[in-house]
């Protein structure tokens, strides 16, 4: 979700000024074609606005099309990871009417700035806030993380659930908070 930013630096070491095509790849399709100017003995940078179509891993590469007596310095390839956002379960024992008067309104925001801010996709996260008995197993399955926030007691069949997820590799993190 989102763009991403892809800035490549090229440095003329000639003695003459160069007009270079610069393009973006991702995998075999060509993305954007920008053409750059160079002075000689100089520096510049080229920036490109990437966004992922799906979430894999995708090769993206960065080349000068530019002919000259050394072409094996003019790509940069990179494997990026992109991923779905990561499902995260608040489960919050002390929540406010009022917002940011929570623990987890806190969390929300820091989680997913973007979204809660802005309005727009690119967050890192999802986030869903329940009440301590609002939730059961099945819900776990569809998340890979749980918070707990100011959850003063779990019964026996929420520590065997809770105990099955991070056992099947799922995080946990308890934030006792000031009610507890």
């Amino acid at each position: 979700q989102g763009k991403m930013a892809i800035i490549a630096s090229l440095q003329n070491d000639s003695q003459e000024p160069a007009v270079v095509p610069v393009v973006l790849m991702e995998g075999l399709k060509e993305i954007e074609r920008q053409t750059v100017s160079i002075g000689a003995n100089s520096t510049t940078s080229v920036r490109f606005a990437w966004s992922p179509t799906k979430a894999e891993d995708t090769r993206i590469e960065v080349f000068a099309d530019h002919q000259d007596d050394n072409p094996m310095d003019h790509t940069i390839t990179k494997a990026i990871r992109v991923r779905e956002p990561a499902k995260v379960l608040i489960i919050d024992g002390d929540r406010k009417r009022e917002a940011m008067q929570s623990e987890s309104d806190f969390l929300r925001l820091a989680l997913t700035p973007f979204s809660l801010l802005r309005g727009e996709p690119g967050d890192l996260f999802t986030t869903s806030v329940i009440d301590p008995g609002a939730w059961n197993e099945a819900m776990l399955k569809e998340v890979q993380a749980v918070v707990c926030c100011n959850v003063a007691d779990l019964n026996p069949d929420q520590r065997k659930w809770l105990r099955a997820f991070c056992e099947r590799g799922g995080g946990l993190l308890f934030c006792l908070g000031d009610k507890i």
